[in-house]
């Protein structure tokens, strides 16, 4: 996708013909996430797919943990669309595969990704609202999850964190500029660069016609 910058972007340097990869923080989503911890509610990060919803809680989420000095081994991440978890996708091996991880009384923060694609996602989660040392955060991106009802079917202790793609001001807080050059111009040429990849990519496979324009928009 051209702007596929959301979270971590590929700025193609035009004069130096080096890739820079430039990490957006997200600190909007970040401090909701952090100040939410703690509240006793399910964590529900939405959006639409492809604005970050994964980066940021088993990237961005994850390391805040770490540099506040909690034990990887207390950090359950779970990514529900990779294939090799597919058996997690049952809900009793989910939970089992949790539990089993829950050697102690200490907290627990359980990241799953995805969550949707559990079948009855709703009864696994909700078996957390009651553990005192769980913390438990999930992302979802299906028609279900962009709905506002889905707060109701944690029994009114679901927390939405709904998160949009990469804004102009998280882009230019990070790209930043030449004095006395606009802006937009740093955008089109990240943007125009993105393009000619895009149809270098093409001139060099079969992609066809339709599913370059699709990539594009």
């Amino acid at each position: 996708m051209i702007w596929n910058s959301y979270i971590c972007c590929i700025n193609l340097c035009r004069d130096t013909k080096i890739y820079s990869k430039m990490l957006f923080e997200r600190k909007y989503y970040l401090s909701q996430l952090q100040n939410a911890d703690g509240n006793g509610m399910i964590k529900i990060i939405t959006g639409m797919r492809r604005c970050g919803k994964s980066f940021l809680l088993f990237n961005i989420f994850r390391k805040s943990l770490l540099e506040r000095g909690i034990h990887e081994d207390h950090i359950i991440k779970v990514n529900l669309e990779d294939r090799r978890n597919k058996k997690l996708r049952n809900p009793d091996a989910l939970l089992e595969h949790i539990d089993k991880l829950m050697t102690d009384t200490e907290k627990y923060y359980i990241l799953l990704d995805e969550v949707q694609l559990v079948s009855e996602f709703e009864d696994v989660l909700n078996s957390y609202l009651d553990v005192p040392n769980a913390e438990v955060y999930v992302t979802g991106s299906n028609a279900k999850f962009l709905s506002r009802d889905i707060i109701t079917e944690f029994r009114g202790r679901g927390w939405e964190v709904r998160i949009h793609p990469l804004s102009f001001a998280e882009y230019y807080e990070v790209i930043g500029g030449e004095k006395g050059r606009s802006p937009w111009i740093n955008t089109i040429n990240m943007v125009a660069c993105q393009l000619w990849q895009e149809w270098n990519e093409l001139k060099t496979s079969r992609i066809t016609s339709a599913r370059f324009l699709r990539r594009c928009i």
